[in-house]
C-alpha cells in the first residue's frame, strides 16, 4: 500500500536549501541575467535591496533599440523538472510605464528540442502584478504565439530537460522603460523510497531517480511503497 508522508514529519532528518527553485532576490541577483536590449548590453540586472514584494527585487532598464528584453533564469530552474508538470510557475512583475504597451511572447520555455511560448492575459502594472502560469497542455503554444497548442507529450518532453526559461521584462514601446521581477517559483516535487526493501532495484544508500516524465501519478525516485514529497532539495539520506 502506498503511503504519502508529509515532509514536516521528517524535518529533523532532511535539510533543504530554500533557494532551489525559488528566487526572492533578497540577497542579490541569484544567478539571473537578462537578454536583449537592456542595461547597455551588460547582461546583468540591478539588485534593489528594498521595494520588492516584499524585500529585495531586480530591475533592468531598456536601451530603446527596438528589441524586447527578457529575464533569463539560472541553472537551478533548468534540467529535469518532470514533477513540475501540472503545477504552476509563478512570479511577480512590474513596469514604470502605463502607455505604449506592446504584445509579445511573455514566457519562453524550451527543452527536448521544443520551444514553448506563453501569452499572459495582461501586462504588469506600475505596482507588483502576480502571475500564476499553469504547466499544463493546452495553455502553451509551440514556437510562436500563433503556433499550435502544445500536447501533454510536448510539455513533458520540455520539462524532462529544461534548457531555457525566459520571462519578458519589457512591455512599453518607444520610451526608455524599466521593468522589475520578484518571487519566481517553479515547484519541483521529489519522492523518495524510504523502506529499504529493494523493490525499486536500488541498494541501501542508493536512491535511484526516475528521470523520465510519464503520464499519471508521482514521479517516484524509487518505488511506491513509502514516499516523501518535498518542494525542497534534500541532501544526504543515510
Amino acid at each position: 500500500m502506498r503511503c504519502i508522508v508529509s515532509i514536516a514529519a521528517f524535518s529533523l532528518f532532511f535539510a533543504g536549501h530554500l533557494w532551489s527553485q525559488i528566487s526572492t532576490f533578497d540577497q542579490g541577483l541569484e544567478g539571473w541575467t537578462i537578454t536583449g536590449d537592456a542595461q547597455n548590453g551588460g547582461g546583468l540586472p540591478d539588485f534593489r535591496l528594498i521595494g520588492g514584494n516584499p524585500g529585495g527585487h531586480l530591475t533592468a532598464t531598456d536601451d530603446n533599440q527596438g528589441g524586447t528584453w527578457y529575464w533569463v533564469a539560472p541553472a537551478q530552474f533548468l534540467g529535469n523538472k518532470c514533477s513540475a508538470y501540472g503545477s504552476n510557475l509563478s512570479f511577480d512583475l512590474k513596469q514604470d510605464q502605463s502607455g505604449n504597451q506592446s504584445n509579445n511572447v511573455d514566457i519562453y520555455l524550451s527543452g527536448g528540442g521544443l520551444n514553448l511560448t506563453y501569452n499572459t492575459e495582461a501586462n504588469p502594472g506600475l505596482d507588483w502584478t502576480s502571475y500564476v502560469i499553469a504547466l499544463q497542455e493546452g495553455k502553451w503554444r509551440l514556437n510562436t504565439l500563433n503556433g499550435p497548442l502544445c500536447t501533454q507529450s510536448d510539455l513533458k518532453l520540455v520539462l524532462s530537460n529544461v534548457t531555457r526559461l525566459w520571462i519578458r521584462g519589457e512591455y512599453a514601446s518607444g520610451p526608455t522603460d524599466m521593468g522589475g521581477i520578484d518571487n519566481v517559483v517553479l515547484p519541483v516535487f521529489i519522492d523518495f523510497d524510504l523502506d529499504l526493501d529493494n523493490s525499486s532495484g536500488a541498494f541501501v544508500k542508493d536512491y535511484r531517480a526516475n528521470r523520465i516524465c510519464y503520464t499519471g501519478g508521482l514521479s517516484s525516485i524509487a518505488d511506491s511503497d513509502l514516499v516523501v514529497r518535498s518542494m525542497l532539495p534534500i541532501d544526504s539520506i543515510l
